[in-house]
């Protein structure tokens, strides 16, 4: 079985409080899904972080740095080969940036084969979508239970 996350979070801060406190909220949502679910342990979270981890005054950072390791979770490059060299570029300035990445729990980490960009073709996104080559055996099962996520205002938050 896997439990997967997709995720967007709000933009990069260093002082707003109440947007750090949101960023952590959607961490400790995905850690009480998590524990609805005891008997699955290939969890794999994806997305949009908005954050760089080089950011080291970064409030997401400082809040995702200690979120992993206390769930047991790490960043696919801590284990193998990043090819994910940026996922943005500044036309302008020429700025690169990695905002999104995949992060997996310990167990399925020996069956991640690849990790990589792709800036060729047509893409209506202003980032590269990253891709994560994983081999797990699963069987196709019904999820009986439905879970209802509050949503965030996006809006309501900047």
């Amino acid at each position: 079985k896997v439990l997967l996350f997709n995720v967007y979070m709000l933009y990069d801060t260093e002082h707003e409080q109440e947007n750090a406190q949101l960023y952590i909220d959607v961490l400790t949502r995905i850690s009480h899904i998590r524990n609805n679910y005891p008997d699955i342990c290939n969890i794999i979270i994806g997305g949009d972080f908005n954050t760089v981890l080089t950011r080291i005054n970064s409030l997401h950072t400082i809040s995702l740095v200690d979120y992993l390791p206390h769930e047991g979770l790490l960043l696919c490059s801590q284990f193998v080969e990043d090819n994910v060299l940026y996922i943005y570029e500044n036309s302008f300035t020429g700025g690169r940036s990695k905002l999104d990445v995949f992060i997996v729990s310990e167990s399925p980490t020996g069956n991640v084969s690849g990790y990589f960009a792709i800036h060729e073709g047509d893409n209506l996104s202003h980032l590269s979508p990253i891709v994560m080559n994983i081999k797990l055996n699963v069987q196709y099962s019904l999820c009986q239970e439905r879970v209802f996520n509050k949503k965030v205002s996006w809006t309501k938050s900047r």
